[in-house]
């Protein structure tokens, strides 16, 4: 087995910060050159400006994107290391085999450079995590391991025995004991072969440039902002989770894992439920979600309005369809011209 030590020190912490340098979240990303770290896009997607930190570094500000795959949630950033050299990981070339040991580095819950270790436990097409919510990938492959992934972790790389970089973590399944995923560090090759001009950070953020009270500055997470466009999904999810009085654990299950796939992990959901309680006892579950959908119609792409419209029908449908669901999804439906199926 080799020496672990030279992986963790090409790991590094990832920091995402507004505009103004307030940190609003954290996660993980693996050195693959000298100025180049790999990371997953909805870690980077955080916020506009992000620091990178190394062992025995000083803090290094990340000059934006080379490299984006979004359906595979993965992003080369190229980073200001001065005079610095950074080790780094290198890529396996082969798909690991079932059963063989794996390492998992990164910053669970800002903890910087742990390590974690478990097995390989399948190779996943992407289309078998569809029954979980996860259905924004291609149709491909997901290394399952059963090492320890946290919030925070996302990002950092997988490495097998040898330390060579098998997968990058990008998602567990909660409602499951050790169900962690990681992308299939082959396709940073070739992302990494496509490479074009740096892009920065600020085309990809995905969170408002000022973070709520309820951010923390080691939370791994971005706060959900009131208004936001990611309100306005969790408000139609929960809507239709909603309709039959209570929340399934599969419902749950979906809600959560969609919003990992949308990069928010610990958002104040308490919070945003007890406002969307109060708001269902003000109008009805179809005008909020009319309302809902036709904000998001101004901020959203056809095609992610597809994806989701298709999400919110598999939810509606995990335990059966009711009236109530179906007016919900008729208003999501009328306010995006789409035909319910």
């Amino acid at each position: 087995m080799t020496d672990l030590s030279a992986v963790v020190r090409a790991t590094g912490f990832w920091s995402a910060e507004t505009a103004e340098g307030e940190c609003v979240g954290t996660g993980s990303c693996w050195a693959i050159r000298d100025d180049l770290v790999v990371t997953n896009l909805h870690v980077a997607g955080m916020g506009p400006r992000a620091m990178v930190e190394f062992e025995g570094m000083p803090a290094m500000p990340v000059l934006g994107l080379v490299a984006v795959d979004k359906p595979r949630d993965l992003a080369i950033a190229k980073i200001r290391v001065g005079d610095h050299r950074l080790p780094t990981v290198e890529i396996a070339q082969h798909v690991p085999t079932v059963g063989s040991d794996v390492f998992v580095v990164g910053s669970p819950l800002g903890l910087r450079q742990s390590v974690s270790r478990g097995i390989v436990s399948a190779i996943r097409a992407a289309s078998d995590l569809e029954s979980f919510g996860i259905v924004v990938r291609r149709t491909d492959q997901f290394i399952q391991i059963d090492a320890a992934i946290s919030h925070g972790s996302s990002g950092g790389p997988i490495v097998a025995a040898d330390g060579r970089a098998i997968a990058t973590s990008t998602l567990n399944i909660s409602s499951g004991q050790a169900l962690n995923f990681g992308v299939p560090a082959t396709y940073v090759g070739e992302l990494l072969d496509v490479a074009g001009p740096c892009t920065a950070l600020e085309h990809y953020a995905r969170s408002p440039a000022t973070p709520s009270a309820t951010a923390k500055q080691s939370a791994p997470s971005t706060a959900i902002e009131a208004n936001s466009p990611i309100e306005d999904v969790m408000r139609l999810f929960y809507l239709i989770a909603l309709a039959d009085g209570k929340i399934s654990d599969i419902e749950q299950t979906s809600i959560n894992n969609w919003l990992i796939q949308l990069g928010y992990f610990t958002a104040d959901l308490e919070d945003f439920f007890a406002r969307l309680i109060e708001d269902l006892g003000q109008s009805t579950g179809d005008d909020l979600a009319y309302d809902a959908a036709d904000r998001l119609a101004s901020v959203l792409s056809l095609e992610t309005q597809d994806t989701l419209f298709e999400a919110f029908e598999a939810l509606a449908l995990a335990d059966g369809l009711s009236d109530e669901e179906t007016m919900i999804l008729s208003q999501i439906a009328l306010a995006w011209g789409r035909d319910l199926s």
